[in-house]
């Protein structure tokens, strides 16, 4: 299981999206529930972000690698699709 880190803005309506379609996923796949996401807010932690590059959020990442970086308007499906994607990456 690889650990994943999910850059985040507590306003961002994204952001609120991908974590109700964690909640989602998790309860629909168990092993999901296992994949350990180590949540930053990007106003509360600059020192953090200034090491990782990307423009938008929700944004995850795996290590060094960037798996899923949302964007503005982004359809719910393919955020979903996104988040999805990162929860398979990490199991």
């Amino acid at each position: 299981m690889k650990k994943v880190t999910m850059f985040y803005l507590e306003e961002c309506p994204f952001c609120k999206k991908a974590f109700g379609f964690l909640d989602e996923l998790r309860a629909e796949n168990k092993d999901y529930e296992a994949v350990e996401i180590d949540m930053i807010e990007e106003e509360e932690h600059p020192e953090i972000i200034a090491n990782y590059n990307y423009h938008a959020v929700p944004c995850f990442f795996i290590g060094e690698d960037k798996i899923f970086e949302a964007y503005f308007m982004i359809p719910d499906a393919e955020l979903r699709a996104g988040v999805k994607k990162v929860l398979d990456e990490a199991c």
